[in-house]
């Protein structure tokens, strides 16, 4: 999470290595979705049981995050109308923290067709992955040509973008033998997973780099290794806040140091590495913070902040038997 954060202050700031940064978004966003429905699909509980676990762990931050990050564009920009508000909870008129979670919602109310035609034939899944990833790749050199303009169109890329990934993931959900798709040595899948990303790289914004991302995601899906990282508690029960503090923590300081004049700091190579190393500190602290405060709540604030991920522990509810739930 650290990481992504550096590497997202590193492309608005600085504008190094753009290209090379660019391609972590849409690999980050193929792993989460394909992770998100690996977990819902491998669940054996009921569909009803699972879509309201996820009003806790996921609605609820979504529209508490979203609601907050709306207030602070009025407070930037004014009074919008109400479509600009409604809209904020997805894509338009700014990148909200959780936007990704409605388009997840969609996905998940649309699972029981999904599971039909996977029960009915399994393969048949993989070659809906194979033919939307084609279709959103596609719409994606369309849209990025100006081939393609309608009201949202911004957001319905962004969406059919995840199809494919969510689709993969629920295949894998109740597929044991996944791992045998890819008959490789896991360095070699790895090696794959490089030079896809580096030939996505290379070609910069089109219709192969999307596919190529695709393949990259796959790649580290099957390849990446299973690391536990043993994070200190106060520091993982704060990722979930990281995440969604940082962008807002960024707007804010952003803005601050837009009125005493030193928003020129940052195109220095020096000041922006100290900027960067502040601006980090800054959201690491915020967050630990906050997680804190939520700690001594009760535990409808976790819930409504954090889906229950922060302050678990204090407040007698285990975040890791919320996820055995699933």
């Amino acid at each position: 999470m650290i990481l992504l954060l550096i590497c997202w202050l590193w492309l608005v700031w600085g504008g190094y290595d753009r290209k090379f940064i660019e391609t972590l978004g849409p690999i980050a966003l193929n792993y989460f979705f394909a992770t998100s429905a690996y977990f819902f699909f491998s669940s054996e509980h009921c569909f009803v049981f699972k879509m309201k676990k996820r009003i806790k762990t996921l609605c609820l931050p979504f529209v508490v995050w979203n609601t907050l990050y709306i207030l602070l564009y009025i407070l930037q920009n004014g009074i919008p109308n109400l479509s600009t508000v409604v809209l904020g909870y997805t894509l338009e008129p700014f990148d909200g923290p959780l936007w990704y979670i409605f388009v997840l919602y969609i996905f998940f109310g649309l699972s029981y067709h999904i599971d039909c035609i996977r029960n009915s034939n399994s393969k048949g899944l993989l070659f809906w992955v194979l033919l939307i990833s084609i279709c959103a790749s596609l719409f994606h050199q369309f849209y990025i040509s100006g081939s393609v303009s309608f009201v949202y169109d911004y957001w319905f890329e962004r969406t059919i973008r995840m199809i494919p990934a969510f689709l993969f993931g629920a295949y894998c959900g109740k597929n044991a033998k996944t791992k045998k798709i890819l008959k490789l040595p896991y360095i070699a899948i790895m090696i794959v997973a490089i030079v896809s990303w580096g030939l996505a790289i290379y070609l910069e914004d089109c219709f192969v780099t999307v596919l190529l991302l695709y393949i990259c995601t796959v790649c580290v899906w099957f390849g990446f290794p299973n690391i536990n990282f043993k994070l200190a508690p106060i520091l993982c029960h704060s990722t979930f806040l990281i995440y969604v503090l940082h962008e807002g923590i960024v707007i804010v300081l952003l803005a601050f140091m837009n009125n005493i004049g030193l928003s020129n700091a940052i195109i220095n190579r020096t000041y922006f590495i100290g900027c960067l190393l502040i601006f980090l500190f800054i959201v690491l602290g915020t967050a630990i913070l906050i997680n804190k405060i939520i700690e001594q709540c009760p535990v409808k604030v976790s819930e409504m902040l954090t889906g229950g991920r922060s302050g678990a522990t204090h407040n007698k509810r285990s975040f890791v038997k919320n996820i055995k739930n699933r």
